[in-house]
C-alpha cells in the first residue's frame, strides 16, 4: 500500500511542478517546449545597410525556402543604420535539411545575416521557439560549423562588406530542435534552487493529500458507495483536461480561440490570469466539439432559426447569412474621404505605370436575397451612399452589378444558399458587367460566352480558393457540417467547365498567395486581379480575356496580420510593377468598403 501511495504522490508532484513553472522559469517552459516540437520553419534575417535604398533581392533558392520583404524591415526605426531587410523561411524536419540561397545586393555597404527562430509571444512577451543549426556557409566560407541551438532573442549573427551588384551565396543546414538538459539552464533560465523547493513542497502536499484520501478506505463504518461516488466525482473533474485542443482557430465556429495567459507579466503578477485562463480552458477542453454538435442537434430540432456571433440560418428555408450583412451603420464622412483618397493613390500608382484601373464591387447577398434574410428590417442597399460617391468621384470605373444580379437570380441562384460567396452564374454576370466597361477602353479584348463552356448543375457549393465542392462555409461556422447533405442542400447550382485549358500555377506560402494563368489562345494583354474570396469564381472566366492573368489574394494569407490584410501596395507593389500589366482589377465586396482606406498604406 505504501508503494502505491508513493507512486500516486510522485505523479501529483510532477503535475504541480508543471503547473507552478512560472515560479522557477522565465521562459514559458511548457508552451515553448510544445511550440518548438511542432515548429516547421527556420528563419534567417538578411539586412543590407549603408543607405535607405540598399536592399537584397532573391536570385534563386531551394524549394524548401521562402523569401519575403516585410514592411517592418524597410529602414526600420529600431536600427541606427539605414537600409532594407528581408526574411527567409525554410522547411524544418527532424533530420538535418540543407538549403541553398543566392541573393543579389543593391548598394554598397554591409550585409548582416542573422539566424533566428520564430517570433512567438504571450501577452506581448516573447518565449523561446528553438531551432538547431549545424552549418552556415557564406560565399564558400564556413562561418558556423557544429550544432548551435538558437531562438529569436539569442540569434547567431554574421556580417560582411558588399558592393552594389554582389551575389551572395548562403548554405544553411538546420533541423527541428532536439531537447537537451542544458536547455533548462541556458534557454529557460530555470532556477534550480526554486525548482527544488517547489518539488519538495509539492511532494509533501501530494503525499499528505493521498494519505488523507486513503483514510476513507480504513474507516470501519464508512459507506463504500460514498467513497466510490467521491472518487468518481473527482476523477470526472479531470476528464476535460485529458486532451487540450492545440489549434489557434475553431473551424466549427470560424473564430480564433483564446490564447494561454501568462501568470507573470512585465509589471508583475497578472491579475486577470483567472478569467483569461477560464476563457482559454473553455475554448480548448476535451469533448468541447462533441458538446457543440449535441447542442446544434437539439437547437436545430427546437428552433426555426440558428445563430451564433458569426452567422444566421433559417432551418425552414435552408438559407444562411453572415451576421455582418445585418449590421448597417453608416461609414462616417471622414472615413469615406479616407477611402476615396486611398483609391486615388492606387489610381496614381497605376497611371504612373501605364496600367488601366477598374474596380468590381460585389453586392451583398443580404441585399440580393433580402426576402430570405432575417430580421427583415432594412430597405436600402448597404453603403449605397458610399458606393454612389465612389462612382462619381473616383477617376476610374467602379462596377456595381446590383441590378444585373437581381435580374439574373430569376434564371439561377447568384449566391449560394449555404455560403456567402456568389455562385459561378453570379460571377459570370459580374464578369459580363465588368468586361462591358473594360471593352470601352480596350475594344479588342475578348469576352467569353457561355458557349465556351460545358454547363452542369450540382447541389454542392464551390466558392473559395481550394475549388472543392462542399456544403458551404457559412454552414461550417454554425457547426452544421455534421448534418446530411440531403437535409441541408436542396437546390441545383449552375457551374461552368471551360472547353479550353489554361496553364495554372498556384503559390500558397507564408505571406504570399497567388494564382497565375497563361492562355496560349489569347492575345497579348496582361492583367492582374486582386481582392478577396469573391475573386475565386470570377477566375472561371476572367483569365480567358487575357494572355496572362495574375491573381493576388489579400485576405486569409498565411502569417499576414489583420492589420496588413488590405495593404495592397505595401505587399504587392513590386510584383505588380515587375509583371507590367495592362489592366489592374480590384475585386471587393460591399462589406470590404471600410477597409479600402488601407490599400495605399505602407
Amino acid at each position: 500500500m505504501g508503494k502505491k501511495r508513493l507512486v500516486i504522490s510522485l505523479l501529483l508532484t510532477i503535475f504541480f511542478v508543471f503547473l507552478l513553472q512560472p515560479f522557477y522559469s522565465t521562459g514559458n517552459l511548457l508552451t515553448s517546449f510544445l511550440a518548438t516540437k511542432n515548429h516547421k520553419l527556420y528563419r534567417m534575417d538578411v539586412f543590407a545597410s549603408g543607405a535607405s535604398t540598399n536592399k537584397v533581392e532573391l536570385v534563386s533558392h531551394t524549394p524548401n525556402a521562402v523569401f519575403q520583404s516585410p514592411n517592418w524591415f524597410k529602414n526600420p526605426k529600431w536600427r541606427k543604420d539605414k537600409g532594407n531587410g528581408s526574411v527567409i523561411h525554410g522547411a524544418l524536419k527532424s533530420k538535418w535539411q540543407d538549403s541553398l540561397i543566392k541573393l543579389k545586393v543593391k548598394g554598397d555597404g554591409k550585409l548582416f545575416i542573422s539566424l533566428r527562430g520564430e517570433d512567438k509571444r504571450i501577452n506581448g512577451k516573447r518565449y523561446p521557439v528553438l531551432v538547431d543549426y549545424k552549418k552556415l556557409v557564406v560565399n564558400g566560407k564556413p562561418v558556423l560549423l557544429g550544432r548551435k541551438t538558437i531562438w529569436h532573442d539569442r540569434p547567431f549573427n554574421y556580417s560582411l562588406p558588399v558592393k552594389n551588384g554582389d551575389v551572395v551565396t548562403l548554405e544553411v543546414t538546420a533541423r527541428t530542435h532536439h531537447f537537451r538538459w542544458s536547455d533548462l539552464r541556458y534557454v529557460y533560465d530555470v532556477n534550480f534552487k526554486i525548482l527544488f523547493t517547489v518539488f519538495i513542497l509539492s511532494f509533501l502536499f501530494s503525499y499528505k493529500f493521498v494519505q488523507y484520501v486513503a483514510r476513507f478506505k480504513i474507516l470501519e463504518h464508512h459507506s463504500r458507495i460514498d467513497i466510490v461516488f467521491l472518487c468518481a466525482f473527482f476523477a470526472l473533474l479531470f476528464v476535460p483536461m485529458l486532451k487540450i485542443n492545440p489549434a489557434d482557430k475553431s473551424l466549427q465556429e470560424n473564430r480564433m480561440l483564446a490564447k494561454y495567459p501568462a501568470l507573470f507579466v512585465s509589471n508583475g503578477l497578472n491579475l486577470k490570469f483567472g478569467s483569461l485562463f477560464e476563457k482559454w480552458f473553455n475554448d480548448r477542453f476535451w469533448g468541447r466539439e462533441w458538446l457543440l454538435n449535441l447542442f446544434t442537434y437539439i437547437n436545430y430540432g427546437l428552433n426555426n432559426y440558428l445563430r451564433n456571433n458569426v452567422a444566421f440560418f433559417n432551418t425552414d428555408t435552408k438559407w444562411a447569412f453572415l451576421n455582418n450583412g445585418f449590421k448597417r451603420p453608416d461609414i462616417s464622412e471622414k472615413k469615406q474621404q479616407e477611402i476615396i483618397s486611398s483609391l486615388k493613390k492606387v489610381y496614381q500608382f497605376a497611371r504612373i505605370h501605364n496600367i488601366k484601373l477598374y474596380m468590381l464591387l460585389v453586392p451583398e447577398k443580404n441585399d440580393i436575397y433580402r426576402e430570405f434574410s432575417h430580421p427583415y428590417h432594412y430597405l436600402d442597399i448597404r453603403f449605397i451612399k458610399v458606393i454612389t460617391r465612389l462612382q462619381k468621384e473616383l477617376p476610374f470605373p467602379v462596377v456595381f452589378p446590383y441590378q444585373e444580379l437581381k435580374l439574373a437570380k430569376d434564371e439561377n441562384f447568384v449566391f449560394f444558399k449555404t455560403e456567402h460567396h456568389w455562385t459561378e452564374w453570379g460571377a459570370y454576370v459580374g464578369y459580363q458587367s465588368l468586361m462591358d466597361i473594360i471593352k470601352k477602353d480596350i475594344p479588342n479584348i475578348h469576352i467569353v460566352q457561355e458557349t465556351d463552356y460545358n454547363i452542369f448543375y450540382d447541389l454542392k457549393v464551390r466558392g473559395d480558393w481550394e475549388r472543392n465542392f462542399a456544403m458551404g462555409q457559412t454552414l461550417n461556422t454554425l457547426n452544421l457540417k455534421s448534418f446530411s447533405q440531403a437535409r441541408l442542400l436542396d437546390v441545383l447550382y449552375k457551374y461552368y467547365t471551360p472547353k479550353s485549358k489554361l496553364k495554372l500555377t498556384i503559390q500558397d506560402v507564408d505571406f504570399y498567395r497567388t494564382k497565375s494563368f497563361v492562355n496560349l489562345d489569347s492575345q497579348t494583354l496582361r492583367g492582374i486581379i486582386t481582392g478577396t474570396s469573391m475573386s475565386e469564381n470570377l477566375l472561371q472566366f476572367l483569365p480567358y480575356s487575357f494572355h496572362q492573368l495574375k491573381y493576388f489574394r489579400l485576405n486569409n494569407v498565411k502569417k499576414v496580420s489583420h492589420r496588413d490584410t488590405f495593404r495592397l501596395l505595401s505587399r504587392y507593389q513590386h510584383d505588380i510593377v515587375k509583371f507590367q500589366p495592362d489592366v489592374l482589377i480590384l475585386c471587393f465586396t460591399v462589406d470590404n468598403l471600410p477597409y479600402l482606406l488601407e490599400l495605399a498604406k505602407v
